[in-house]
């Protein structure tokens, strides 16, 4: 049933996922045949959507858990202090610049989800958030996209 959908819908479902984004590309122009451009902007517009709703949602979900239950909010702390302990020079130095240049690291972990985040623990806010999220995507998409029409030549 899946398999039944335009190539489209299936790589623009796929760029949603957290590791797919990664992969929509190559599989768009390689699997389906899609064009360079086309395949750059389903996935570029796809992999952004999700990341909306997690900007916005990061902070209400884990207040709710958080207050809920004492585990989730120990996890929480501590995840948060260790992760600012190690990371708040960084964010500190280069603020919301280094949302655009984590999210734009075309590998596992980063990427939009993992900009959206490191947008909440380190507590900026999503209308200052999504700008970068975006403009990382939107590079990390070219890197791919030229990847995968430099592996193409290279392999051909």
């Amino acid at each position: 049933m899946f398999f039944n959908l335009p190539p489209q819908i299936i790589i623009f479902l796929l760029s949603m996922l957290p590791v797919g984004e990664k992969v929509a590309i190559p599989v768009a122009i390689k699997v389906y045949g899609l064009s360079p451009w086309e395949s750059f902007v389903i996935t570029v517009i796809g992999s952004f959507i999700p990341t909306i709703a997690i900007v916005y949602l990061m902070g209400p979900i884990s207040e709710f858990f958080s207050k809920r239950f004492i585990k989730v909010k120990k996890l929480f702390d501590w995840l948060f202090y260790h992760t600012r302990k190690r990371h708040t020079k960084y964010f500190d130095i280069f603020k919301e610049l280094s949302l655009l240049v984590f999210v734009s690291i075309p590998s596992p972990i980063t990427g939009p989800w993992g900009g959206a985040l490191a947008s909440f623990v380190f507590g900026i806010p999503p209308k200052k958030a999504l700008p970068f999220i975006f403009g990382g995507c939107f590079i990390s998409g070219i890197i791919i996209t030229f990847l995968t029409q430099g592996a193409t030549i290279l392999f051909k």
